[in-house]
């Protein structure tokens, strides 16, 4: 049974270990297998498709950030970095991920991974990615960072021109939006 007090004390106690985020994404493996259980303790509703995502700050202090994220069906998401590492376990549903690397002010695909539950991905802290849950239903995901995710020298990518500019949770969520729009006038066309 997942116990969100317990695994805040494990991630809190791996950040003792030589690699932390390799710990952190067997704890997380672990978690992720059990998603029903994940799910009552922490009780996911809220997005549906056509909304942007939902980031519900489960722990936060200096050195460690832990979320769930909620995604409504058919929603992309701009490039983006943390510049902390960063450990995502999908515990229901898919999120298709977009790697970029810098090409001058811009940046260009450098590859692609999909994951599906209960699948766990780590991210280096110099990764980019863009991020997409494709299927109709929601998507659910732990994320655990190694560090305060509130960072002013973190960037986002306009995800029209590929062009860099800090980081801003209201940008994020405004580019979601045109996004979404930008999807739907395309499906209403064909």
């Amino acid at each position: 049974m997942f116990d969100l007090s317990r695994f805040i004390d494990a991630c809190q106690n791996a950040l003792e270990t030589p690699k932390p985020e390799q710990t952190i994404c067997e704890i997380m493996s672990e978690a992720a297998a059990h998603p029903a259980s994940i799910e009552t303790a922490l009780r996911p509703g809220g997005a549906t498709a056509g909304e942007c995502a939902q980031y519900h700050f489960l722990y936060q202090s200096s050195d460690l950030t832990i979320l769930n994220v909620i995604m409504p069906g058919h929603l992309p998401s701009p490039p983006h970095n943390h510049l902390i590492w960063a450990v995502i376990g999908i515990y229901g549903g898919r999120e298709n991920n977009v790697f970029y690397r810098r090409e001058g002010d811009r940046v260009v695909e450098a590859g692609r991974r999909n994951l599906v539950a209960p699948e766990v991905m780590v991210l280096t802290p110099d990764t980019i990615h863009g991020i997409s849950n494709p299927l109709a239903q929601r998507s659910y995901a732990l994320h655990v960072y190694g560090g305060r995710l509130a960072n002013p020298a973190r960037s986002l990518w306009n995800p029209f021109t590929l062009q860099e500019e800090l980081f801003k949770l209201s940008a994020l969520l405004n580019y979601e939006r045109e996004m979404i729009q930008g999807a739907a006038k395309s499906q209403n066309k064909n």
